[in-house]
């Protein structure tokens, strides 16, 4: 009896999982929303394969046959590129699936995967992917999908790293850095091109109503935007060249970030001075976006 009853739940539950021919649902904002997904044909899973294989092999001309001519006109420069850079490169899948929306023509294989990059100057790199290939009506892939687990042991590219201290211990001590992606960087650009012209108008935009600023000379001055109006009268002219900007906050803050600028600058005085330095700069930016603090640090240039 208890034979009989296991037979008629497996028959059962087969006669169910043949019933099941759709699942999901695409919640896009298009006319296939609200459709549910259905499985496409396995020949995909055998033309990914392959596509992966000629990835692995660095061989442009094959992967860049897989894609629709406005992808490879878009993108095929930068593929090409990326695989001759690589000295060895592992893209190894461990699951496939093809499936279509109720109702339109294109395919989407979603992709898990790991892959080990190396590259011809040294650089390793480990990555968990879920990947995304929609194959139009022609078998061509046209919109590629992709989000990264990024393995803590690599060399580089962790959305985290480095440890803040302070100058005196506090709750924030110990903890990571993260880059800060608040504008900070356009903001400095836009204020060395306007400080090169000498438009100390322009440059007010930077800062905070008043800010303070230790330079170099160890001196620490407390300024407002007025102060600004004059800051050029005597110079001649003015060279600012940047050489880097690093935007960065503490994590799991408050949106204030510190953005380390490396440069080097130079004033030919009325007087005919001439003050010429390498700097490393950090400008502080507050809640609001502006700049309230700097610290300055400077060298003689040689040459």
């Amino acid at each position: 009896m208890k034979q009989f009853f296991i037979a008629v739940f497996v028959f059962t539950a087969g006669v169910h999982a043949q019933e099941i021919t759709s699942a999901g649902k695409w919640m896009g904002d298009n006319e296939q929303k609200g459709n549910p997904y259905l499985l496409a044909s396995d020949d995909y899973t055998e033309k990914m394969s392959a596509f992966i294989a000629d990835y692995n092999a660095r061989d442009a001309e094959k992967v860049l046959a897989y894609y629709t001519s406005e992808y490879v006109e878009q993108n095929g420069e930068k593929i090409k590129e990326s695989l001759a850079d690589y000295e060895n490169v592992d893209w190894a899948p461990f699951a496939m699936i093809p499936v279509k929306i109720k109702d339109q023509d294109a395919t989407q294989m979603l992709v898990w995967s790991n892959e080990s990059r190396e590259w011809k100057n040294g650089s390793k790199q480990k990555l968990g992917l879920l990947e995304v290939f929609l194959f139009d009506e022609e078998d061509k892939i046209q919109w590629v999908g992709q989000w990264q687990w990024m393995n803590p042991d690599n060399e580089f590219g962790l959305p985290t790293g480095g440890k803040f201290f302070g100058k005196n211990k506090s709750d924030y001590s110990g903890r990571k850095l993260v880059f800060s992606n608040r504008g900070e960087v356009k903001a400095i650009e836009d204020f060395v091109a306007a400080y090169n012209k000498m438009d100390a108008e322009a440059c007010k935009l930077l800062f905070a109503d008043s800010f303070t600023m230790e330079q170099s000379n160890g001196k620490k001055v407390s300024m407002t935007k007025a102060d600004l109006e004059g800051y050029f009268d005597q110079m001649e002219s003015v060279t600012w060249k940047l050489y880097s900007i690093v935007p960065l906050k503490i994590e799991n803050t408050d949106p204030a970030s510190g953005v380390i600028v490396s440069s080097r600058e130079t004033q030919l005085l009325k007087n005919g001075e001439v003050w010429d330095k390498e700097l490393v700069e950090n400008f502080y930016f507050d809640v609001d976006g502006k700049v309230n603090y700097i610290v300055q640090y400077a060298r003689d240039v040689s040459e």
